[in-house]
């Protein structure tokens, strides 16, 4: 397996002395992320899992038209669950009537406050309400999600839904209680949320009123390469020389237009050209050779579970409940 340094010396070699090695490996890394930027390839292919909160409520509530603040009574919000902190809570969702309103902060056991005003009729003390976690942050290197599953149940949620649809399922959100169902993409986290770091969000619905561990596929943002790191084995080395060299021919046609030399410029322009419509031929064929990956092979390496009986529901699910591990 090559490293970026061997194949930055390659391919400097066969290229002008007016290229410096660090250019070179700034264009190499521009292809790269190009290249995989096309499709999903496979060795960034990641799992990822999260935990579900638990539907909240204990308590009454009393919530006033035109107020933010929320006032409990036998609650125990700044604990319940140990998630919760007196701090912004920008995931989670209060109901105590028609519409879900975002929570903006946990004040106490018995406080919290909404990010924008109660707009229903007051509820009055002792009224119910419901807290739940309505969104959820996922790894902060996801780039394209796959499919989301439920592994105590055993069954897949698919591939995320855009929010429009399930919109039209359930536009309210009027189910709490149920296993969740779907799941939606939202955008990315707020800046200044939790972490600090923007993050692809998504909603479960149905909001479970059990805690619930979610497991889903996605796919890495790549990095940028350091001098010393080896190309990952499944992109072949000569098909980034080849997007490399679409680079040089465009600087040696910057140069030479600034240069004023048209017949030079013409001739890197060409050969830009012509270096582009390798490097596109060379991209399919990385494509190609990347879909050719058995998905078995993936699934034994990443994944520590183990199928169920229960789970048996294809030849291949039992060929896999008798498989032992070397």
């Amino acid at each position: 397996m090559a490293t970026v340094e061997e194949l930055v010396k390659e391919s400097l070699a066969t290229m002008s002395s007016e290229v410096s090695y660090l250019l070179a490996v700034k264009w190499l890394n521009d292809r790269y992320k190009e290249l995989v930027s096309r499709v999903r390839f496979n060795h960034l292919r990641r799992i990822g899992e999260f935990r579900t909160a638990a539907a909240i409520d204990d308590g009454t509530i009393t919530a006033t038209r035109g107020s933010t603040a929320i006032v409990g009574a036998a609650t125990t919000w700044n604990v319940d669950p140990a998630v919760f902190a007196t701090t912004a809570q920008p995931y989670w969702a209060f109901k105590a009537g028609v519409a879900w309103y975002e929570v903006d902060a946990v004040v106490g056991a018995l406080s919290l406050t909404l990010s924008t005003e109660y707009s229903e009729t007051t509820a009055a003390a002792g009224s119910s309400y419901k807290l739940v976690q309505r969104y959820h942050p996922l790894a902060t290197n996801a780039r394209w999600l796959g499919s989301f599953v439920h592994p105590r149940l055993g069954i897949s949620l698919g591939p995320p839904v855009a929010q429009d649809e399930l919109d039209s399922i359930d536009a309210r959100r009027t189910l709490v209680g149920s296993l969740p169902s779907y799941v939606s993409t939202i955008g990315t986290t707020k800046t200044g949320n939790t972490d600090g770091v923007g993050r692809l969000l998504v909603e479960l619905y149905p909001y479970s009123t059990e805690a619930e561990l979610i497991k889903y596929v996605y796919w890495d943002i790549p990095s940028a390469f350091d001098i010393t790191d080896t190309i990952p084995p499944q992109i072949d080395g000569y098909i980034l020389k080849d997007g490399l060299y679409v680079d040089y021919c465009k600087y040696m046609m910057a140069k030479r237009e600034n240069e004023g030399k048209l017949e030079h410029t013409t001739f890197w322009r060409n050969e830009m050209h012509a270096a582009r419509t390798v490097w596109e031929g060379k991209i399919n064929q990385a494509v190609r050779a990347d879909r050719a990956v058995d998905d078995t092979t993936f699934i034994l390496e990443r994944d520590s579970g183990r199928y169920r009986p229960s789970d048996i529901s294809t030849a291949r699910g039992h060929w896999l409940a008798g498989y032992t591990r070397p």
